[in-house]
C-alpha cells in the first residue's frame, strides 16, 4: 500500500447469518468479508474502521494502529457469525460516516 494509501471494502456488516453464509444461498449477500476486517484489526501497521453505511464500509489506512484488536490463537476463517453478532461494534471498530470524514 502507498504511504498515504487507503483500501475500502464493501459489505462488511452482514445483517443476518444468511447474508454471510458461504457458499452463497440468497440473492442479497455480503459474504464473510467481515472476517478479513477482524484479522486486519489485529495488525499493528494499519488502522482499520468499519463505517456504519451501506452494509458496512471497511476502511484500511496505512497508519499505525492505535487500537489493535487483541485476539490470540484465532483461526479467522473459522470465526462464527454468532461471534460477529455479539461483538461487532468492538471487533469491527464501527464509526459513523461523519467520523470517517475526519479520519481520512
Amino acid at each position: 500500500m502507498n504511504k498515504n494509501g487507503i483500501i475500502i471494502l464493501h459489505d462488511c456488516l452482514p445483517p443476518s447469518i444468511t447474508h454471510q453464509r458461504v457458499p452463497r444461498t440468497r440473492y442479497s449477500w455480503n459474504g464473510d468479508v467481515w472476517k478479513a476486517i477482524v484479522e486486519v484489526r489485529t495488525w499493528k501497521d494499519v488502522d482499520t474502521y468499519t463505517v456504519l453505511s451501506d452494509q458496512g464500509l471497511g476502511i484500511i489506512k496505512n497508519k499505525d494502529n492505535k487500537d489493535p484488536l487483541l485476539l490470540k490463537n484465532v483461526s479467522f476463517k473459522k470465526l462464527k457469525f454468532k461471534f460477529f453478532y455479539n461483538n461487532y461494534p468492538k471487533i469491527m471498530r464501527t464509526i459513523s460516516y461523519d467520523d470517517i470524514l475526519e479520519i481520512i
